[in-house]
């Protein structure tokens, strides 16, 4: 979990084994604002760039959901970021619990994602490569600048 992001690096991690417990529940292996505080920057901008998510073992429970990187704009708010040159590996089969590899959300109405997706490898198993939620709110998605 990152936290509220507010011109926010998050840059060269490794991660692995999220989702492996055996409780039904949202598991994400960069986490920006579904568990965590969403994003609130106004314009500051964040980005998420470098890091390798590896999943490949089969979920702890079929009721979970899980995600690659996630990020959320605040309500009432705009949020800003870059996801460039991630490895969000999925060795397993497609399946229900596998939301996406990049999950682009608004929190409400009132919410605004300005987000720039390029040069992600996204791994087959995940249902989506990009799943965008906009739970009524805007979410601005641009890739390949």
């Amino acid at each position: 979990m990152a936290g509220r992001l507010f011109a926010t690096r998050i840059i060269g991690n490794y991660v692995e084994s999220w989702g492996a417990i055996n409780a039904a529940d949202y598991f994400c292996g960069i986490d920006c604002g579904r568990l965590s505080l969403p994003i609130a920057d106004d314009g500051r901008g964040s980005v998420i760039s470098g890091n390798c998510l590896i999943f490949d073992f089969a979920p702890g429970n079929a009721g979970s959901y899980i995600d690659g990187i996630s990020v959320r704009a605040a309500s009432g708010s705009t949020g800003n970021v870059v996801i460039t040159g991630n490895s969000v590996g999925n060795t397993r089969a497609r399946s229900t619990e596998f939301r996406g590899g990049l999950v682009l959300q608004a929190q409400d109405s009132s919410a605004t994602l300005n987000v720039i997706t390029n040069g992600n490898l996204i791994g087959s198993g995940w249902n989506t490569p990009v799943d965008v939620i906009t739970n009524g709110g805007t979410v601005n998605h641009t890739t390949g600048v």
